[in-house]
């Protein structure tokens, strides 16, 4: 897969403030997912019928692409939900990371820890997002930290009019982070490696779900 290019601001967003929180809830049938968000559609060959996103997961982890589970995760688990996902990968498989890869998985690790969307959390984000934008070439931490950056609040500088970035910007970032950990494995590694990462989406999924804090 080639990687995803920038997204294209979707709108103008009515004030430069941090988007509320998104309601934490995961869509029932995996074809929610792909009407929700159809650009998933480009990310993965595999479509679903009838099936409830677990069975749709499983049924791509026995597929002859396993990978496309790693894309499913990204897009089926709400934005921030998705960047914690990512940020936990990072942490399961911190090999080969250089030191601003370091400094970025700390700054998403705060991220995600504040939780809520008051000021400071906002000015971590555009933090992150400043440092991740033009750093070439975008290495699986720097991938996490965009998708962070495009998963609230406007993309636009600040002394421009906000722009909110497009749905599925969080979700391809994310996609891109993850695939490429996996990518960075020993062939040898790279099923349990897979399967290792599906397993926490599962985990963030199953707290969703339980109305528990990821």
């Amino acid at each position: 897969m080639s990687a995803p290019a920038e997204p294209i601001a979707s709108q103008p967003a009515e004030i430069d403030r941090p988007v509320a929180r998104e309601k934490m809830v995961l869509p029932v049938l995996a074809r929610e997912v792909f009407s929700a968000i159809p650009e998933i559609g480009d990310d993965m060959c595999a479509r679903p019928t009838a099936e409830s996103c677990p069975d749709f997961l499983a049924g791509l982890l026995s597929s002859a692409t396993p990978e496309e589970a790693i894309t499913f995760c990204a897009y089926v688990l709400p934005p921030s939900a998705s960047v914690a996902w990512g940020h936990r990968c990072l942490q399961a498989r911190p090999s080969g990371q250089t030191a601003i890869d370091q400094t970025l998985e700390s700054l998403i690790g705060d991220w995600v820890a504040q939780g809520g969307q008051d000021g400071s959390r906002e000015i971590l984000r555009r933090e992150i997002l400043e440092i991740a934008e033009p750093i070439r070439p975008r290495s699986p931490a720097v991938w996490i930290a965009l998708a962070l950056g495009w998963s609230s609040g406007s993309i636009s500088a600040p002394d421009l009019p906000p722009l909110l970035a497009p749905s599925f910007a969080t979700p391809r970032a994310v996609n891109a982070g993850v695939l490429g950990l996996l990518a960075r494995c020993d062939l040898a590694e790279r099923s349990d490696t897979l399967g290792e990462f599906v397993r926490l989406g599962r985990r963030i999924a199953a707290a969703i779900a339980a109305g528990r804090e990821i």
